[in-house]
């Protein structure tokens, strides 16, 4: 037979799943916290706080529910490395490695938001846009002032095989070749609309708060 306090008990005693569910709902609230607040700055420093914030929260739910020390130790290792950073000190952990004076060219996170406008652009065409057409799609959309010429250029670069391509950067090249292996070549023509705008989305943030940290 039902039996109620046996339910209300139950409720009270704690569970490893309810503990779970908290800590879910806790890392979520952190994360909000770190990447969601307002905030009028801009500068890096402060990018880097909320990277700490996140990292410090990831790092106490992992250790709260049981994940090896170790993992939980390297991400706090990685927040103090960055907290380091932001007092002026240099971690070895975040220390560029020499590579004999070769210019290694523009950061990952500026080839990625290319990537993005170039996926973007790969939808359009996926739906019969032509590469102007997409290229002035991308201007339209993306705020930073890039002009149409130059957005061919990531297009048709991202789209060369890697030994042709001036690209090389490999995280942003295997992030447009992902991306435009799950393009469907029968995309309809309101799905193309929202995908584009979204890849433009990405690239957008990125390269609009580039140029915001010039100003």
């Amino acid at each position: 037979m039902f039996d109620d306090h046996d339910d209300l008990e139950d409720a009270r005693e704690p569970s490893p799943l309810n503990a779970l569910r908290v800590s879910i709902v806790t890392l979520g609230d952190e994360l909000a916290k770190a990447f969601d607040s307002a905030s009028g700055r801009k500068d890096v420093e402060y990018e880097r706080a909320r990277y700490i914030h996140a990292l410090n929260a990831i790092s106490a739910f992992l250790r709260k529910n049981g994940a090896p020390l170790d993992y939980s130790r390297r991400l706090n290792r990685l927040a103090m490395a960055l907290n380091d950073a932001n007092e002026g000190r240099s971690d070895p952990l975040l220390a560029p490695t020499s590579h004999g004076g070769v210019n290694k060219g523009d950061l990952t996170v500026d080839w990625e938001a290319r990537a993005n406008a170039a996926l973007g652009m790969a939808v359009l065409a996926a739906r019969g846009a032509t590469r102007r057409e997409a290229a002035e799609t991308a201007r339209r959309k993306i705020r930073a002032d890039i002009d149409v010429t130059t957005y061919l250029s990531w297009y048709d670069q991202f789209r060369s095989p890697a030994e042709k391509s001036k690209i090389k950067n490999a995280q942003a090249r295997a992030l447009f070749d992902n991306g435009r292996s799950l393009i469907d070549p029968d995309i309809s023509s309101s799905a193309a609309r929202k995908l584009s705008d979204y890849f433009f989305k990405l690239a957008d943030t990125h390269l609009m708060r580039q140029v915001q940290n010039f100003c």
